[in-house]
């Protein structure tokens, strides 16, 4: 919100005041001045000059000498090139030793000879002036600017155009829609300078004609238009609009149209209160209906777009169709133009969540918008329609017919509250006297009786209870007024719940795998799944998303970290590990479920830099395999594989298994199927595994490590061929050998799968080395040959095992 310093003068008396004053003034009462703003970036010296004569210059087809009076029965000859200028026109004159730009750069006026011909002064373009172009008028853009007729010779451009202002700029609260006007800004400003707030000039003229009889107003729901009023001004003459309101607006940041439209958002920028002037002569039936669009209605605004409207769409409408666009913007074919004589005036209070739908659906916002997405006070429709019509009265000749037009359900009853004293200082840690409290909420123009019982002001529609009055009492007491303490009140050491500590440990051991943690969004483009050749079903879409690509919450965490790995290998990456621990939203109604995520891709990792990338192997199946197992072993989890009987299209058929854990199954490890992998455009294979995380972590019996010394006995190894069925998993084998390995059994690993002719058709052969150690004394072979009896004869018992020859 911009708010032009001297506009505030209307208000208050800001007699000693200065706006860098009054901006720390208001922040320190809690309004939010973001900065102040200096309009006047050099310019001095420039009057309003009256045009007596204009003849052409005897040496030069383009230029022109005018007799200029510049006041005080003062003459200029000024030389000039404008050629949008004419006799009789009051233009700006820079007078010699003012100061101008001139090309973007301050430039002083001196006197001057042109072609012969002496030049005391310059008329002024809006450039030379220093206004930004797009807040004129369009015919006031290029060219030597042209005032009003009725603006006066000698009189001060800087003031007349606000040029030598300075704005606050506001970032209003969401619940303060009253800082959306000067109004508002002044009631908070004499409030925190202990002054009195001047009121508005209400006041116009009516005719003996009963605006009742002219025009009739009805609302079809009060919930989305609470009320609707409507005034009828005949003799109005649409012209140019004064120059002093003209240069408010354009400090403000509104362009003048003509000075019936000007008042209109004058009004609005003064008081809050959006309106909208119609051509009464345009309004088709004198009757206005405050309606649902229907959904083949269309209607052309009055920025000549034309809108598809649709049934959650809020309009006003005339006897044959759609004029308006209820709080957002009014129609083309009505709008006010130089043939206007009859306005039909519109003051009325939207549904605030009705107008903010229909203006993001529309992708159209508007001032008239951004008030009413706030909510405006009930009783404020009657008062910006009032200060309308005296304008209109003053600057445009109007005349209003008798009374007001009010449709609607009636004002809300007033909110009353009791202070209490002792609750208030307890709050704020502070010793404020009652009769303090009730002359600071009195001067924020809330009632206060006796009693302390309190009638708050209908436009503080943020004010429901007693806490709020007692930050409206510490806002105006002065934050720094009330002494600092610490609170009493004890404070418990914050601390991290069980499973985030789990998280946090799972992390570590990850990393210590060298994997990195990838953090990705929550939201997804559902088109991703498709690319992966997973299922989108109960996939919950996004409403209004703010970016494409994230227009559902995510079911899986692999689209992402797939993504994060090709975006890897594209960057020349040798090697990427990735996983995330995240969640995903399932079912209807978004059940969170936490996962682990794991995506690999690339060479073998490196030790040391001057070994040849090609040396290492490309990381394959069991390279995952192995961290899901190591990390489960940590979790103190036994992993059982399982063929993955439904790879789809998602994983290579040859290379993916299922993970059970006590028997459940929690999740899915793999390559990528080839046409995936054609699809992403890698030449390395990208390994993925997704796991249930709540079930781990659920399930898990995390051990803790202890020290144990390196064994001072020498370690024995042996070897163990068996031959088995072609379905009996290598897993399976080994967990049977370790059951029954005994307590010097320290590690057995599965090293080589052998199928050909030296073992029966339909089985395999596997491989196992396994190492013995004792901390107590040296094995035997004795106790090695019993161990491994022990092994083969479990082994045979229970996958039915046979030793190879």
């Amino acid at each position: 919100m911009r708010v032009p310093f001297k506009w505030l003068k209307d208000f208050v008396d800001l007699e000693g005041v200065t706006a860098d004053a009054l901006a720390e003034k208001l922040t320190a009462a809690g309004v939010a001045v973001e900065h102040v703003e200096k309009r006047n970036k050099g310019v001095s010296g420039v009057v309003v000059g009256h045009i007596k004569d204009l003849g052409q210059h005897p040496n030069a087809d383009r230029l022109r000498i005018a007799q200029v009076d510049v006041g005080n029965g003062k003459m200029l000859q000024i030389v000039t090139g404008a050629p949008n200028v004419k006799q009789d026109d009051r233009v700006p004159v820079a007078l010699v030793g003012a100061m101008v730009f001139k090309e973007g750069k301050p430039a002083e006026i001196k006197d001057s000879k042109l072609r012969g011909e002496p030049s005391s002064g310059m008329m002024c373009s809006a450039d030379e002036l220093n206004i930004t172009i797009k807040d004129l008028p369009v015919e006031q853009r290029e060219g030597v600017l042209i005032f009003p007729a009725d603006t006066p010779p000698g009189a001060n451009v800087l003031d007349l155009m606000s040029i030598d202002d300075e704005v606050l700029i506001l970032e209003p609260f969401a619940n303060r829609a009253d800082f959306l006007s000067i109004l508002g800004v002044a009631r908070e400003a004499a409030a925190a300078l202990g002054r009195p707030l001047k009121p508005l000039d209400l006041e116009f003229p009516e005719s003996e004609q009963n605006a009742a009889d002219r025009v009739q107003v009805s609302i079809a729901d009060y919930s989305l238009c609470p009320r609707y009023t409507a005034r009828i001004i005949d003799s109005v003459k649409v012209g140019q609009t004064p120059l002093w309101m003209q240069g408010r607006l354009n400090a403000a940041g509104v362009r003048s149209v003509n000075n019936v439209v000007d008042i209109t958002n004058y009004v609005m920028l003064e008081t809050g209160q959006p309106l909208h002037a119609f051509d009464d002569d345009r309004v088709r039936g004198h009757h206005i209906e405050v309606r649902a669009a229907r959904n083949d209605e269309k209607m052309v605004s009055i920025d000549g777009v034309e809108r598809a409207l649709d049934e959650r769409m809020l309009v006003i409408a005339d006897g044959e169709g759609p004029v308006a666009i209820a709080g957002v913007m009014g129609g083309l074919d009505s709008e006010v133009s130089n043939a206007t004589t009859r306005v039909l005036l519109e003051s009325a209070n939207f549904n605030s969540a009705s107008v903010r739908r229909t203006s993001n659906r529309l992708a159209l916002r508007s001032e008239s918008s951004k008030r009413f997405e706030k909510g405006l006070d009930y009783q404020q429709a009657d008062l910006g329609s009032r200060r309308a019509c005296a304008l209109l009265a003053k600057l445009c000749g109007g005349v209003a017919a008798r009374g007001l037009v009010d449709a609607g359900r009636g004002a809300p009853d007033p909110v009353h509250l009791t202070l209490r004293p002792e609750r208030v200082n307890h709050i704020l840690g502070a010793q404020i006297s009652a009769p303090r409290m009730a002359e600071i909420l009195r001067g924020l123009h809330f009632e206060v009786d006796s009693a302390l019982k309190v009638w708050v002001p209908s436009f503080r529609l943020d004010v429901r209870r007693e806490e709020d009055l007692v930050e409206e009492i510490a806002r105006h007491y002065g934050y720094d007024n009330i002494p600092g303490a610490l609170p009493r009140a004890g404070a418990a050491a914050g601390a991290s719940s069980p499973i985030d500590r789990a998280e946090e440990w799972l992390r570590d051991v990850l990393l210590g795998y060298t994997l990195t943690e990838a953090i990705t969004l929550g939201l997804i483009d559902p088109t991703a799944y498709a690319r992966l050749g997973l299922s989108e079903i109960d996939m919950i879409g996004v409403k209004n998303p703010l970016v494409a690509d994230q227009k559902a919450l995510r079911t899986s965490l692999l689209p992402h970290l797939v993504q994060a790995v090709v975006h890897n290998l594209n960057a020349r990456a040798h090697t990427v590990r990735l996983f995330e621990i995240s969640r995903v939203y399932l079912g209807a109604k978004a059940r969170e479920v936490r996962r682990l995520g794991v995506a690999v891709a690339g060479a073998a990792q490196r030790t040391h830099f001057s070994e040849p990338a090609a040396a290492h192997p490309a990381l394959g199946f069991f390279h995952l395999k192995g961290v899901i197992d190591e990390v489960l072993r940590r979790m103190g989890l036994q992993a059982t594989w399982a063929p993955h009987l439904d790879a789809g299209n998602t994983y290579h058929p040859g290379k993916v298994a299922s993970l059970h854990v006590n028997g459940v199954d929690i999740g899915v490890a793999g390559a990528l199927h080839p046409q995936v992998q054609e699809a992403l455009d890698v030449t390395q294979e990208i390994l993925v595994a997704e796991i249930n995380l709540d079930f781990l972590l659920e399930h898990a019996a995390v051990r803790v490590v202890k020290y144990q010394p390196i064994a001072r006995f020498p370690e024995v190894e042996r070897d163990l061929a068996l031959v088995v069925d072609e379905g009996v998993q290598s897993g399976r084998v080994a967990d049977t050998l370790r059951g029954a390995g005994g307590p010097h059994l320290r590690d057995l690993r599965c090293f080589d799968i052998y199928r050909g002719s030296q073992v029966p058709q339909g089985h395999k052969s596997l491989a196992f080395s396994m190492t013995f150690a004792s901390h107590e004394r040296t094995l035997t072979d004795a106790d090695i040959d019993a161990a491994m009896q022990a092994m083969v004869a479990s082994a045979r018992s229970v996958v039915g095992a046979s030793v190879r020859g």
